[in-house]
C-alpha cells in the first residue's frame, strides 16, 4: 500500500517537472519567434548596384542602378550622384531616376570636359540612403574626324591626346581605298596594306571595335590616322603607361568597365581592375593571325599596333581581361591589330 502511494507520488512529481520544462521551452520558442519576426520587420537602408557608365561625352554620360533590396520600406527616391571628390552623396550633384524598386537609368549632365568624376547610384527609403559601388568617369576632351567622316572622341591623358575609340577608316588620307581582305589565305599572302572586320562582320563587330589592320597599312606613307594624328611609337605608349603608374597597373586603368554580355562592345569577365579611370576606353577587339588568317581573342583580349620595329617584327600592345597590366609583344607585319591614334 505504501509503495503504491510513493509510486503515484513520484509519477506526479515527474509529470509536474516535465510540464514545467515543456512550458519553458514553449515560452522560449515563442520568444525567439517574436525576436526573429521583429528583425524581419526592422527597416534597413536599401542596397543596390551601380550600372556601368556609357555614352560618355565632354559634358554628359549615362548610368543608373538596380535595387537589390528596398530595406523593408518604400524607396522614395533613387538616382545617380557624382562629384570630383571620392564617395559622392545625395548632397553632391545628382540626377534622380524615379522611385520604387527595380532598375533605372539616369543622365549625368553639366560636366566639365577632361575631368575625372566619381559616380555612385543611390536609393532612399524612410530609414536612410544606400549607395552602389563607386565608378570612375573621365569626360572627353574633343572630337576628331577621319577622311571617311567617322567622328572619334578624344581624351587627354597627361600631356598626350589620344583617340578614345579604335580606328575604323577604310581610306588613306589621299582618299585611296584600303583593300578589305576577307579571305583567310589571301590575308596571309599580303605584302601591302589591308584591313578587315573581325569575323568579316562590320555590323556586329566592326562598328563596335573598329578595324583590324596589317602593319603595311600602318607604315604606308599615304597616312592612316587623321591629318595631325599618327600611330604611336612604343615610346609614346610607354609615356602613357608611366603616367598611369607603370605597366603592371596601366591596363586596368585603360580598360572600359563595360561587361554587359553580348551588348557590343564589352569585356568578358573578369575584366580584372577594369576601371577606365583614364577615359581611354580600351575594348577587346581581338586579333587576326598572320599564319592562317583566322580571328581570335575578341572579348578577352585587345591588341594595338606601335610603329616600333624589332628586326623583322613589330611591337604591339596587349591588354587582357585577366590582368591589370599592359604588355608588349612582337607581331608579324601580316597580323591584324587595332589602331589607336595619338595627336602630333
Amino acid at each position: 500500500m505504501t509503495s503504491g502511494k510513493w509510486g503515484k507520488s513520484l509519477q506526479s512529481t515527474f509529470m509536474i517537472m516535465y510540464l514545467a520544462r515543456l512550458n519553458k521551452l514553449t515560452f522560449l520558442l515563442i520568444g525567439l519567434t517574436f525576436i526573429v519576426g521583429c528583425k524581419k520587420e526592422e527597416n534597413r537602408i536599401p542596397s543596390l548596384e551601380t550600372y556601368n557608365l556609357s555614352a560618355v561625352t565632354m559634358t554628359s554620360a549615362e548610368s543608373g542602378g538596380l535595387i537589390i533590396t528596398d530595406g523593408g520600406s518604400t524607396i522614395t527616391e533613387r538616382g545617380v550622384c557624382w562629384s570630383t571628390s571620392p564617395l559622392p552623396t545625395v548632397n553632391s550633384e545628382k540626377a534622380p531616376g524615379g522611385s520604387g524598386a527595380g532598375s533605372f537609368v539616369s543622365t549625368i549632365s553639366g560636366l566639365t570636359p577632361n575631368t575625372l568624376y566619381y559616380v555612385r547610384a543611390y536609393a532612399t527609403n524612410e530609414t536612410g540612403t544606400g549607395y552602389g559601388a563607386q565608378l570612375f568617369l573621365k569626360t572627353m576632351y574633343g572630337i576628331v574626324s577621319d577622311v571617311d567622316g567617322n567622328d572619334y572622341q578624344t581624351v587627354m591623358i597627361g600631356n598626350q591626346e589620344w583617340m578614345a575609340e579604335n580606328l575604323k577608316v577604310t581610306h588613306y588620307n589621299t582618299m585611296a581605298p584600303i583593300p578589305n581582305v576577307s579571305g583567310y589565305d589571301d590575308w596571309t599572302k599580303l605584302s601591302s596594306g589591308a584591313y578587315s572586320w573581325y569575323d568579316n562582320d562590320y555590323q556586329i563587330y566592326g562598328s563596335a571595335y573598329g578595324a583590324l589592320y596589317n602593319f603595311y597599312t600602318v607604315e604606308d606613307p599615304r597616312g592612316l590616322c587623321p591629318v595631325g594624328w599618327h600611330v604611336p611609337s612604343l615610346a609614346e605608349w610607354d609615356t602613357l603607361f608611366a603616367y598611369l603608374g607603370g605597366y603592371p597597373v596601366a591596363g586596368g586603368k585603360l580598360k572600359s568597365s563595360l561587361t554587359a554580355l553580348y551588348e557590343h562592345p564589352f569585356w568578358l569577365p573578369p575584366n580584372y581592375l577594369g576601371t577606365n579611370e583614364s577615359g581611354f576606353a580600351a575594348f577587346p577587339g581581338g586579333f587576326r593571325s598572320f599564319s592562317g588568317g583566322g580571328y581570335s581573342g575578341l572579348g578577352p583580349s585587345g591588341y594595338w599596333w606601335t610603329t616600333s620595329i624589332d628586326h623583322e617584327n613589330v611591337v604591339g600592345i596587349w591588354i587582357s581581361t585577366s590582368y591589370a597590366g599592359a604588355f608588349s609583344e612582337l607581331h608579324s607585319k601580316n597580323s591584324g591589330l587595332s589602331v589607336r591614334c595619338i595627336k602630333d
